[in-house]
C-alpha cells in the first residue's frame, strides 16, 4: 500500500513539473509599456574626463529628460525572447558647468527609436519545481521565481530632431547639412516582478551607441576625437501577459476570428 502511494505521490510530481515547465508557452506574448528617462552625452555638455565610463560619470539632473516606451515581446525559449520596441525620447545638454563652459552652448533633442532586440534570461521568473519546497500548506505547489532578470542587446533606427542655443553668430562649426536618420546599437540589461499570472512590472538601463555624431546637432572637428553620441534610456515597465494556444496563436485573436460572420 505504502508503495503504491509512493508511486502516485511520484507521478502528481513529475505531471505537475512537466505542465509548470510548459507553462511558459501558454503565455509567449507580453504588451509593454513604460516610462523613464533619457540622459544625453554628446559634444556639448560632459566632463574633461575621457574615461567616464561610457558618459556614466556625466549624468545631470537638470540635464535629464523624459522617455517612454511602446513594445511587444515573445519568447521563443524559456531563457530567450525578442522584443520590437518603439521609444521616444527627449535629450538635452549645456557647457554651462562642463569642459566647454566659455562656449555655453546648448540643446534639446528628440529622439524616436524603433529597435529589434534580443533578450537572455539568466534568471526567469516562469515557475518552476525544486526538490526542497514543492508543496505549501494547501498542498498546492508554491516554489517559483517572483523575479526575473536579463541581459539584452539588438538594433535601432533612430530620427532625431536638435535645436542648438546660445551659438555664436558666424561659428562655422555649426551646419544643417547633415542626416536626421542614423542607426544605434542598444545594450543593457532589466528585470521583472511577477504581480499576477497576467501583470508583472520591471525596469530597465539601456545604453545607445548611436552611429551619427550629430544627434545633438553638433559635431566640432576636435583631433583625436572620433567618439559617436550615446544616450541611456530608463523604463519602469508595465509589463501584460498575452494568453495564446498550443499554434502560440494569442487567445484574444482566435476569439475574434472565431466571431466574425463567415461568407457565404
Amino acid at each position: 500500500m505504502h508503495k503504491k502511494a509512493i508511486a502516485a505521490f511520484l507521478v502528481i510530481v513529475v505531471a505537475a513539473a512537466s505542465g509548470y515547465s510548459q507553462r511558459w508557452k501558454l503565455v509567449r506574448y507580453e504588451l509593454i509599456l513604460g516610462a523613464g528617462t533619457t540622459s544625453f552625452f554628446g559634444d556639448i555638455g560632459g566632463g574633461a574626463d575621457r574615461n567616464n565610463l561610457f558618459g556614466l560619470k556625466d549624468i545631470r539632473l537638470d540635464a535629464t529628460r523624459p522617455s517612454l516606451t511602446l513594445g511587444l515581446r515573445y519568447k521563443f525559449y524559456q531563457n530567450f525572447a525578442g522584443r520590437f520596441t518603439l521609444a521616444y525620447g527627449m535629450g538635452a545638454g549645456t557647457d554651462i558647468g562642463a569642459v566647454n563652459e566659455a562656449r555655453g552652448y546648448s540643446f534639446t533633442t528628440h529622439i524616436i527609436e524603433p529597435s529589434v532586440i534580443g533578450e537572455y534570461y539568466f534568471i526567469s521568473e516562469d515557475r518552476r519545481l525544486a526538490s526542497n519546497a514543492v508543496y505549501n500548506r494547501r498542498g498546492m505547489i508554491n516554489n517559483y521565481s517572483r523575479l526575473g532578470a536579463y541581459v539584452f542587446g539588438g538594433l535601432a533606427g533612430i530620427y532625431f530632431s536638435p535645436k542648438l542655443s546660445n551659438v555664436r553668430p558666424g561659428d562655422r562649426l555649426v551646419t544643417n547639412d547633415y542626416s536626421h536618420i542614423s542607426a544605434a546599437i542598444p545594450l543593457g540589461l532589466g528585470v521583472k516582478y511577477v504581480i499576477s499570472d497576467v501583470w508583472m512590472v520591471g525596469f530597465e538601463l539601456g545604453g545607445r551607441l548611436s552611429l551619427s555624431d550629430f544627434v545633438d546637432g553638433y559635431n566640432p572637428p576636435v583631433a583625436g576625437n572620433k567618439a559617436q553620441d550615446i544616450y541611456y534610456f530608463t523604463a519602469f515597465n508595465a509589463v501584460y501577459r498575452i494568453k495564446n494556444d498550443r499554434d502560440n496563436v494569442p487567445l484574444f485573436l482566435k476569439q475574434y476570428m472565431n466571431r466574425r460572420p463567415r461568407r457565404r
